[in-house]
């Protein structure tokens, strides 16, 4: 499976009812994780495995939230927010992180990014924060 793309229609795709994300992180087991949990609660998910490629496939469609991990090589997740705001303002975004403290969550905020959580994290993490920012997941296949 290429976890570098959408896996459904491509870029015009609106599948997912209207529920599209972008799940950006340079680990392909979490990219992996990820994109099975959010498939299974319904979301139009794709992947990419840095910022450059993400701010691509950002260009290319409307998403309504990016899950980007903090550390990663090239650009971190902190000015990948900030550059995928400046393309898409409306985009909420998410950060994980394995270095959760204050400092990080200040910068993140200033960024624009809207929650910032720990990892490892686990399904029922990752859907309490979806739901806190109002994109439930849809009804489980």
């Amino acid at each position: 499976m290429n976890l570098t793309r959408n896996e459904g229609g491509g870029p015009g795709d609106d599948s997912g009812s209207g529920r599209r994300i972008i799940v950006v992180d340079d680990d392909h087991d979490v990219l992996f994780f990820v994109k099975a949990v959010l498939d299974r609660g319904g979301f139009a998910v794709s992947c990419a495995e840095n910022g450059e490629q993400a701010l691509e496939i950002l260009a290319q469609g409307n998403y309504q939230l990016m899950l980007t991990d903090l550390n990663m090589p090239g650009m971190d997740g902190i000015e990948l927010a900030r550059r995928a705001r400046a393309l898409r303002p409306e985009l909420t975004v998410i950060m994980g992180t394995g270095q959760l403290s204050p400092e990080v969550q200040q910068l993140a905020a200033a960024a624009g990014i809207s929650a910032v959580f720990g990892k490892p994290f686990t399904y029922d993490k990752l859907l309490k924060c979806l739901r806190h920012l109002r994109l439930p997941p849809g009804t489980e296949r």
